[in-house]
């Protein structure tokens, strides 16, 4: 203690955290907002195109049904397995669609259930897309000759078409997994935690 009789005692009470909900400053990282904007875009748009093409493939199969001859039900690319894993990667990709983007909507109006979901449904949606382009590269591989003799598409063509579609979808699935596995560790970090409420 001071001799001085004018020196206010020290304090050492320590410092109270910000409060649950509202973070050091209440106003979130630029990135925290942009990743879960984006995240529901990907949902939204995720949803929608498995729609359209779950309502192509029933439209394909109908006409199928009532023109067994017409070059659609004869098309190779849209029967037997090629068909199957279609089918297969629509029901999987339509509940991480939705998730991401409710629990996107969760994360903007900073509930802890919306984190969470969003933690899992992001590295869900990481193992997808290389789950999708580890299958799909094969039965496209093998289903390229059968197109081309259908659809009489020269074999040049047929070699650019399935080298650029394999370009793009490498580079669509990469940029989306590294999207998905970094906002996976994003979201678990401390200073983003203190910013949700239950």
């Amino acid at each position: 203690m001071s001799d001085n009789p004018f020196h206010a005692p020290q304090s050492y009470a320590p410092i109270s955290p910000p409060p649950v909900g509202q973070g050091e400053s209440g106003e979130a990282p630029l990135w925290f907002t942009l990743a879960a904007v984006f995240s529901m875009v990907i949902g939204v748009l995720g949803f929608l195109s498995n729609c359209l093409g779950a309502g192509g493939l029933i439209v394909m199969m109908a006409i199928a049904r009532v023109d067994p001859d017409s070059p659609i039900a004869n098309n190779p690319a849209q029967s037997g397995p090629v068909m199957a894993v279609n089918i297969l990667f629509m029901l999987l990709a339509l509940p991480i669609a939705v998730g991401l983007f409710a629990c996107s909507l969760g994360v903007l109006n900073r509930k802890t259930w919306g984190l969470r979901g969003l933690i899992w449904f992001s590295l869900l949606g990481c193992i997808f897309v290389i789950a999708r382009l580890a299958v799909a590269i094969p039965v496209q591989i093998l289903s390229v000759e059968e197109v081309q003799t259908a659809q009489g598409i020269p074999e040049e063509m047929a070699t650019f078409l399935f080298v650029a579609g394999l370009i793009f979808n490498v580079v669509v699935t990469a940029a989306l997994a590294v999207f998905y596995f970094y906002n996976y560790k994003y979201f678990q970090r401390d200073e983003i935690r203190r910013l949700f409420v239950s």
